[in-house]
């Protein structure tokens, strides 16, 4: 700080930051001139963000403002002010990033760079080598370029009070943060966008990108991108955004070289401030690959050529449009398409598993591809009816489906199947090698098919299993059954699978568990090992011991047992609790007889239903029709799941065929105890009804059911307003005091009875009317004479009668 006395003061001092020197040891000048002609005086300096203040920050990139008090031996004071529009502390950053890591054309290397840097920029160099840093330089030496300014216009926050329109001077969030210089103390927001409106607020020298963590909402602002000197890392929940804008680019195309085959080159880009800060940053390596790929032994080939065709021929035209993407760029002077046609004992191509070895009937596959220089991009097949013909499948990428180069099964399988030759491109960038395998060979890719497994019995003396199974290959045939047993449908743990070979009729000896199921599975394999496997439709069960008997009853509801029935031509029966708790019930038998005897089957044979039916009804032919007043009986078998099956029989207590009607007796309307039947009634909400002398000699009386119509205004349009409801047979009425009638409503009642067979018969009374309204009197007089009215009486012991007409 510099002083001199004179006898005049300002109030404007100089400032600047001293250049060349190391930026972890920054420095700044400060330059005034005070001074006072009567007495000493003392300079005092503060520092800080804003004019006056003297908050002074560690960080960088932010203006400073200087203040400079000078103070006389009287004790008044003097202010000067100044101020330093960065204060860097940081060397230039930014990144260089190539546009790609492989290329097969060696006139070519792209890149781009980004610079960001607090103070202006004094040089910027560009130059390609071998290596890194400052010597690599042998291919383009280092040269100046001047870098472009972009612009991204500033969104405020009046504009944005919801902090959303602020996204658009950043990129999209990228997972991870950015470990850097950070541009303030960590704060806490609820949302990214409020971070971003924290980090917009800086200058854009000052907070070039933010961290954001979506669980506690942390906010970083970070003083740096991504590039040479700070990277990003994943780190819980936190997302990175980049300034947009921030720096200054470039892009670097460089077309007039030669590069050499299998050499790794580098971009490397040198930036220093006007304060001698310099940094050198560079590009990952890219690799120069000019040769197609190697294939495995290639032996008698009657074809090897290289050449250059256009890149689009070699891609596989529906199959993998994301490969053309790579042939931007293409060099004509590269040779990029080497055409081998093997010939015998090559093992580059080769039908079948082993090598060397054609078969007959297999899949395509193959081995020894590699390109050591820039990795292999894929495969590609394509069939033809003669060599390297693609007329039958054009190019088709097998392992289109996988995601990495390790999943890869080096085997394809192609459809339709005419009898071809096949060709093998491999890809490497623009890069490709064919291999046309000259052996012609049948490709069978169809799994075999097995159509069922039937008659599958165990001789439980013998321990033996024996099953057969409709199985066929058409196109390779079958050369080997695997067999195994599991206790369901989807493992083999009661005998794992053992192979057999080829045969329509399997047989193996076993000693099965008793109670336990056991599904037989057989795999059928074809001689290119395609697989199909099916399991038997029901479990082999060894079960010693019989079901346990249940009820059978008669009668179709299920649950309940009928004494009677009304009809002729069929017979129904339910069952219940039939059970075996080893094998279950596998099917049962029902039959019907005339006699309480479980052997008897006169009326209807036996008839099988399924595991999982406990009613039915047999219908009788008409020499079997029964008949009224007889009895009859329906006998059920049951029988286990076991492979040996096991049976148990009950039989009903019977049921008596009534075909008549229940013989009739009388109702009449309400509940008179001298049985009358009403004709009127003045209660609009009871209904009463009465009967007796109903029965039947057979079945007896089952129940009696009530039903209510009504017509009104004395009409006979009758509507149902309580539909049948039941009572036992051992009602004589019913009353009801829930109902609502008009005046002049007539009510009639519905009488349905039923007798133990269900047959029904309804009678119905013959109604009544429902009067509301009191009688009209017309007159009324004294004396015993009808129409003569007394005015006088002689006797005063009596009263004589009075007399009227009511209308």
């Amino acid at each position: 700080m510099k002083n001199s006395r004179r006898n005049v003061s300002t109030t404007k001092c100089l400032v600047r930051q001293i250049p060349n020197q190391d930026f972890t040891e920054p420095q700044f000048e400060v330059s005034i001139h005070a001074g006072d002609d009567r007495s000493g005086i003392r300079l005092y300096l503060d520092v800080g963000t804003v004019p006056g203040g003297r908050d002074v920050l560690k960080a960088s990139g932010v203006p400073l403002y200087f203040t400079v008090t000078a103070e006389n031996d009287s004790g008044q004071k003097s202010k000067a002010s100044c101020d330093l529009s960065t204060y860097d502390i940081t060397p230039p950053g930014g990144r260089i990033d190539e546009d790609y890591k492989t290329t097969s054309n060696p006139s070519v290397i792209k890149a781009s760079v980004t610079v960001y840097e607090d103070s202006e920029l004094v040089e910027t160099k560009v130059a390609m080598g071998y290596g890194k840093d400052i010597w690599g330089e042998q291919i383009v030496p280092w040269q100046d370029v001047e870098l472009d300014q972009s612009n991204i216009n500033h969104i405020t926050a009046e504009s944005d009070p919801l902090n959303r329109k602020v996204f658009g001077m950043f990129t999209s969030p990228r997972t991870g943060k950015l470990v850097g210089p950070k541009a303030g103390k960590d704060s806490f927001h609820h949302s990214p966008g409020d971070c971003a409106r924290a980090c917009a607020d800086l200058p854009p020298t000052k907070c070039m990108s933010f961290n954001f963590d979506s669980t506690d909402g942390t906010c970083e602002l970070v003083e740096a991108i991504e590039g040479y000197h700070f990277k990003r890392s994943r780190s819980g929940y936190f997302s990175h955004y980049e300034r947009l804008g921030v720096g200054k680019t470039k892009q670097f195309n460089f077309d007039q070289i030669q590069l050499p085959h299998n050499k790794i080159f580098f971009v490397n880009f040198l930036v220093r401030n006007y304060l001698g800060y310099t940094s050198i940053i560079n590009t990952q390596g890219v690799l120069v690959d000019l040769t197609t790929l190697t294939t495995g032994y290639i032996r008698n080939a009657s074809r090897d050529t290289l050449k250059h065709v256009d890149c689009l021929s070699l891609i596989p035209e529906e199959h993998r449009p994301d490969w053309i993407i790579r042939c931007d760029g293409t060099n004509p002077d590269i040779k990029n398409h080497r055409l081998i046609v093997d010939g015998p004992d090559s093992k580059a191509v080769f039908n079948g598993l082993e090598p060397m070895t054609d078969l007959l009937f297999t899949r395509p596959n193959w081995d020894g591809f590699i390109d050591r220089e820039s990795g292999l991009l894929g495969y590609a097949i394509f069939v033809g009816k003669s060599v390297c013909d693609d007329l039958i499948h054009p190019h088709y990428d097998p392992h289109k489906h996988l995601f990495e180069v390790s999943q890869w099964t080096h085997t394809a399988t192609i459809y339709p199947i005419p009898a071809p030759y096949q060709t093998l491109p491999e890809y490497g960038g623009p890069l490709a090698t064919t291999v046309c395998h000259s052996i012609p060979l049948t490709v069978d890719n169809s799994p075999p098919l097995i159509l069922e497994i039937y008659d599958i019995r165990y001789d439980e003396s013998t321990f033996t299993i024996t099953a057969k199974h409709n199985s066929s290959d058409p196109h390779s045939g079958l050369a080997f059954n695997d067999v195994c047993l599991g206790r369901t449908k989807r493992d083999c743990i009661e005998m794992r699978w053992i192979r057999f070979p080829f045969d329509p009729m399997i047989t193996l000896g076993r000693i099965l568990t008793d109670g336990v199921p056991n599904w037989l599975k057989i795999r059928a394999i074809n001689k290119v090992d395609l697989r199909t496997t099916v399991v038997a439709d029901s479990p082999i069960i060894i079960d010693k011991t019989g079901p346990f008997s249940g009820a059978v009853m008669d009668g179709p509801v299920h649950d309940e047992d009928l004494l009677y029935t009304k009809y002729s031509d069929r017979i129904c029966a339910n069952w219940l609790h039939f059970y075996d708790p080893e094998s279950g019930i596998g099917l049962y038998l029902v039959s019907v007889s005339s006699v309480k005897q479980i052997n008897v089957t006169d009326i209807a044979n036996l008839t099988e239903y399924s595991r999982t039916t406990h009613e039915a009804c047999v219908e009788l032919t008409p020499e079997n029709y029964l008949e009224h007043g007889h009895t009859y009986f329906t006998t059920v078998w049951a029988f286990n799941g076991a492979n040996n099956q096991k049976n148990v029989s009950a039989i009903s207590n019977g049921v008596t065929v009534d075909l008549t009607e229940p013989i009739s007796g009388h109702v009449v309307d309400g509940n008179e105890t001298d049985f009358e039947d009403i004709q009127f009634s003045g209660n609009a909400a009871k209904v009463e009804v009465q009967w007796k002398d109903y029965h039947d000699p057979e079945s007896t009386i089952r129940q009696y059911e009530v039903q209510v119509q009504v017509a009104q205004n004395l009409t006979d349009n009758y509507n149902i307003i309580r539909d049948f409801v039941p009572f036992s047979n051992t009602t004589d009425s019913v009353k009801w005091l829930n109902f609502q009638f008009q005046h002049k409503d007539r009510v009639k009642i519905d009488l349905r009875t039923t007798n133990g067979a269900h047959n029904s018969i309804v009678n119905s009374t013959d109604g009544y009317v429902v009067d509301l309204t009191p009688p009209e009197l017309l007159y009324l007089g004294d004396g015993m004479v009808q129409d003569k009215d007394l005015e006088f009486q002689v006797s005063a012991l009596y009263h004589y009668e009075l007399w009227g007409k009511i209308k």
